[in-house]
């Protein structure tokens, strides 16, 4: 519920005056979070989805850095520009797969997609497997482009041409999430949010 402002306090505040007591040289940053995927269970609410997740993300981390003069380490800026990205594209649920006829190992195309998706999990107690989604947290997409957006921001230096490839990143689709990435951190165009 970071979207909504409310919830950052007094949590935030004891956090940060806990902080700048007892390590006052310490910089204090925030660390965005990002509007979930848009098949999450969440959006089938009136007036929410992505668009205004991320818009009132948006405004909820720019008046808390405001109120502390706080930088923000622009995560969630990063994965709506990558959603917004033509060369990325936009994730697009299948439309073939269907979540309650599916059966195990069974799982729908999830391509362009920054969030962890669909994914068969064993129940502990019971040990049947079941199908969830995990629409909230990044997956490896997700994983390669904060760790761009975290190596902008933290060592000032250029994601671009990095090297590294994780394991199923293409170098194709590693260019653009580091572009993304520099996009946003360095050149400071933050995706405006939609009305």
């Amino acid at each position: 519920k970071s979207f909504k402002p409310e919830t950052f306090h007094p949590h935030a505040d004891r956090l940060i005056e806990t902080v700048r007591r007892y390590a006052p040289q310490a910089e204090i940053v925030i660390h965005q979070t990002w509007a979930y995927r848009d098949d999450h269970g969440f959006f089938g609410q009136p007036d929410l989805n992505p668009d205004t997740m991320y818009r009132g993300l948006r405004a909820a981390y720019d008046g808390l850095a405001q109120q502390y003069g706080l930088r923000q380490i622009p995560s969630g800026d990063a994965m709506e520009a990558a959603r917004r990205d033509p060369d990325w594209g936009r994730f697009v649920p299948d439309p073939d797969f269907d979540p309650a006829k599916a059966v195990r190992p069974a799982l729908p195309k999830e391509r362009r997609s920054l969030h962890g998706g669909y994914g068969w999990r064993r129940d502990r107690k019971t040990g049947e497997y079941r199908l969830g989604n995990d629409a909230i947290h990044a997956n490896r997409y997700g994983d390669y482009l904060l760790g761009c957006v975290w190596f902008e921001f933290l060592f000032r230096q250029s994601a671009l041409g990095i090297g590294f490839l994780p394991e199923g990143i293409d170098a194709a689709d590693a260019a653009i999430l580091q572009r993304i990435a520099h996009r946003v951190v360095s050149e400071g165009q933050r995706p405006e949010p939609a009305p």
